[in-house]
């Protein structure tokens, strides 16, 4: 992305406001001190018997001031003050740690992983001194496991690590970085020479200055210990300057802003309330269910309270740094495009296209067949687009899990069940309270799902690939399995399987099922009251004729 444009601008100050932390770690990290001038020799003071006192002292003879004279910084160290100064000019605190041998990953006890976690950068050194010898298999090794546990994390944490070194072979340390990352892990993505994404962990190489040595490449990664802050958040808008992403971090900072004044609204001085609240529920654990939807609440007044609208200005700004395709699709210049897009985006649809448009773009009219959406988006983007509306509907419709807990059984979980060689998808429809506190074997109303890419209402992932699904809420696709419930917790509870799946296991064994996903709430009702609604359908004898006048705006 252009960091000159506007839109990374704006998005890098988004960005700036959501950072609070960063971790510097490096062995040689120093402070400058004023050190006093030992240049010039020791002069012994006169004595009383070398001493004149009846005469007047000699005249001082004229000397230039004392200065004070520093070796060369080691081109390795780092000046924390600098460094400390420069993040917090940004309203970020840092911590400097000069790094010890003890410093990694593999270590839980370490500082290096304790801070590991919670850190929004965390910038190391290349090499650490052991035994009187310099080595980075220690930094390559950190850099491994950051990205294995990245992949085993779900979600997977957003993660910038920059590798901040003096060395002045720098396309060395990259070539090493490549390599050992592609050994462990497969393909590695490269953004340029110095960068490198595996999943939601971004991996920049940087410089301490020097005077020469360096290539005309390397020397655009270097950095000053004071412009480390500037340039990391820059390293850090390149994984979130979005719309979406930036709507999403502006969220977090205000929230984060807001932290005391929510704490004050669910003060102490309610845990009375609440437990006579509690008392009069049957049965009471009931109501701690209530805790979450409230705060939730809360956090989303606030997000909505702060939120911007969309303006025209920004969504020229997104598309000024969009890939130029004007040709493609008949506009005369970029400008003229880009002036299309902006309508098209902040007008509508309609009333974008009901003028006078070049041709190649005349069937966005209708928008049939349906797979001219999939070339409108092209249109939008710039570029070939992969799977972008799939992860946005299921954005919109399917519960992230950020608990390592195990998933159980309730309203809105789909499961899949393999069937000779098919796979049959499933979603629960027994009610959220007759899903907890079981004490026994217990029926679930289970609505199988059908697979369509012509027709479907939902979008799940399965093993890394999309499924679209059709909920069809036909009372006879609707089937009852007994599950026993966990002894402990009281529920339908999964079973974590040596490859990261999730599994549920029936009274019958060939309705044992993998966990998939759990839908949000609302759109798990729906699919309760569709089936409500066909359930509830009244079966009359009347005239055909009159039917037929009665659905004459419909189908029959």
């Amino acid at each position: 992305m252009n960091r000159d444009s506007a839109f990374f601008k704006s998005s890098s100050k988004i960005a700036a406001r959501f950072l609070q932390t960063a971790v510097i770690i490096d062995d040689r990290a120093f402070v400058k001190e004023i050190e006093p001038d030992y240049t010039q020799p020791l002069i012994a003071p006169p004595s009383l018997a070398t001493s004149k006192l009846s005469e007047d002292p000699p005249s001082p003879t004229p000397t230039t001031p004392p200065v004070s004279i520093l070796a060369a910084p080691n081109p390795h160290g780092l000046d924390a003050h600098a460094v400390i100064d420069g993040y917090a000019r940004k309203g970020i605190v840092c911590s400097v740690l000069c790094r010890q041998p003890e410093d990694v990953l593999g270590n839980p006890l370490s500082r290096l992983s304790q801070l590991a976690e919670v850190a929004d950068i965390l910038v190391i050194d290349w090499n650490i001194h052991l035994n009187n010898q310099e080595s980075s298999e220690e930094t390559l090794e950190l850099l491994e496991k950051a990205i294995q546990k990245n992949i085993d994390e779900t979600p997977r944490q957003l993660r910038l690590i920059v590798v901040y070194t003096g060395e002045l072979d720098l396309n060395s340390v990259a070539d090493k970085i490549r390599n050992r990352l592609t050994s462990k892990f497969g393909d590695i993505e490269a953004d340029g020479d110095f960068a490198f994404i595996r999943g939601a962990v971004r991996i920049v190489v940087l410089a301490k200055k020097t005077i020469m040595g360096r290539s005309t490449d390397a020397k655009k990664q270097e950095t000053d210990f004071g412009d480390l802050a500037d340039r990391t958040i820059a390293e850090f808008t390149e994984m979130t300057a979005g719309i979406v992403s930036n709507f999403a971090l502006d969220s977090m900072a205000r929230l984060r802003k807001a932290t005391h004044s929510v704490l004050n609204r669910f003060n102490p001085s309610l845990d009375s309330a609440f437990l006579l609240h509690r008392c009069l529920i049957a049965p009471p654990q009931e109501a701690d269910e209530h805790l979450a939807p409230i705060i939730a609440a809360e956090l989303q007044a606030i997000i909505e309270d702060g939120a911007q609208p969309l303006s025209p200005q920004i969504i020229a700004e997104w598309f000024e740094q969009r890939p130029d395709t004007h040709a493609t699709y008949g506009f005369s210049t970029p400008a003229e495009e880009r002036q299309f897009l902006v309508k098209l985006c902040d007008a509508g649809h309609k009333q974008a296209l009901a003028g006078t448009v070049p041709s190649q773009i005349d069937r966005f009219k209708n928008l049939v067949p349906k797979a001219t959406l999939n070339e409108l988006i092209n249109l939008i983007a710039g570029s070939e687009t992969e799977d972008s509306n799939e992860n946005l509907a299921m954005l919109m419709a399917v519960k992230a899990r950020y608990s390592s807990e195990l998933p159980y059984l309730t309203l809105g979980t789909i499961v899949a069940q393999a069937k000779d060689t098919q796979t049959i998808y499933w979603l629960c429809l027994q009610p959220s309270c007759d899903c907890i506190r079981l004490d026994g074997v217990r029926g679930f109303p289970m609505l199988r799902l059908s697979q369509s890419m012509d027709r479907f209402g939902l979008v799940i992932k399965h093993d890394d690939k999309f499924v679209h699904l059709r909920v069809d809420p036909r009372p006879f696709k609707v089937r009852t399995v007994e599950f026993k419930p966990d002894s402990a917790k009281k529920c339908v509870l999964s079973e974590r399987r040596p490859d990261g799946s999730y599994w549920f296991k029936s009274k019958d064994p060939n309705y044992t099922c993998r966990w998939i996903a759990d839908l949000k709430f609302e759109q798990a009702h729906r699919a309760v009251q569709a089936l409500s609604s066909q359930n509830s359908r009244v079966g009359l004898t009347e005239s055909e004729w009159q039917r037929r006048w009665d659905l004459a705006n419909f189908d029959v």
